[in-house]
């Protein structure tokens, strides 16, 4: 992401600043969620950051011999005409970077942002990065490890105390490397009767995880990649630190990296890239955004 000037990054004249709910009092997670919500963030967020980044290469690893000097690029691995070639103009798109030690030498853009709206895409337009968030999760726990507020062997009952028997099994270690044989917490709300398209919080997901008693498999036998894990790294970085987790990366990561990035899927961002997907009469795309508003293994706009 691009480097801000200050504290808070800028664009277009507007400082983007990000509100967060006070941390609970409660002293079980059951407790914490059996009540009312505090108030939700109120960041309105523009923010000039591109995300992504493109290989844009077609060189085999044979092509260029160790120490020896690269060939000169060749025009058809151009970049923009890379874009221009892939993608259509009227049609979803992509933003995209290239990066040579750390400096961004290349940046593009080319598609829409919005189908409803026609609005194109650019360079600094903002997208969901949806499960590129969870390494901003991990982050934050190996954070609080190395501050000594935890210890990745420590089992999930130690720092979120009310959940079923399993928390006992299932250690920090396992939620990072998806090894915790937690059940998918979308598919117990979608079970429920919820729709993707209706804004279920994380609390609702939280409790579904509470009210199942049993996992999938055993912790640490068997990989299976989920959401779960990372919404209860999020809650063990809210217990431990004493402050969610959209405020610790903030404070944490994103204003010392000078990060133009918030971690909140439902920020109100003006000219925000709109996923879509197939239209349900199977002609063309429609508008796809989930109302669902759970943190951890997702949630950070850039």
């Amino acid at each position: 992401p691009r480097r801000s000037t200050g504290h808070h990054a800028t664009a277009k004249g507007r400082t983007m600043a990000t509100i967060e709910p006070s941390p609970g009092t409660s002293t079980t997670i059951g407790e914490r969620y059996g009540v009312a919500r505090g108030h939700r963030s109120a960041s309105a967020w523009r923010i000039g950051v591109m995300v992504g980044a493109l290989l844009l290469s077609r060189c085999s690893a044979g092509d260029v011999e160790r120490n020896a000097e690269p060939p000169p690029a060749p025009e058809s691995i151009d970049s923009d005409a890379l874009l221009t070639r892939r993608l259509d103009s009227d049609k979803p798109g992509c933003s995209a970077a290239v990066g040579v030690d750390g400096t961004v030498v290349w940046a593009g853009a080319r598609g829409v942002a919005d189908l409803a709206s026609g609005q194109d895409l650019n360079i600094d337009t903002i997208f969901d990065i949806a499960s590129v968030s969870k390494q901003f999760t991990a982050t934050a726990i190996l954070l609080l490890a190395t501050d000594g507020g935890l210890s990745t062997g420590d089992p999930v009952s130690v720092h979120l105390p009310g959940l079923p028997t399993w928390a006992e099994q299932v250690t920090i270690a396992h939620l990072l490397h998806h090894t915790s044989g937690l059940p998918h917490y979308s598919e117990i709300l979608e079970a429920q009767g919820y729709l993707p398209s209706q804004g279920t919080t994380q609390a609702q997901a939280v409790q579904a995880l509470a009210h199942s008693p049993a996992l999938r498999s055993r912790p640490g036998s068997r990989y299976e990649y989920g959401n779960s894990s990372y919404l209860l790294l999020a809650e063990i970085v809210r217990s431990v630190s004493g402050m969610p987790l959209p405020r610790f990366l903030q404070e944490r990561i994103f204003e010392p990296l000078g990060l133009g990035m918030t971690m909140d899927p439902t920020a109100d961002i003006p000219g925000k890239a709109i996923r879509h997907t197939d239209a349900l009469d199977g002609h063309g795309l429609q508008a796809a955004d989930r109302g669902w508003e759970q943190i951890g293994g997702t949630g950070v706009q850039a």
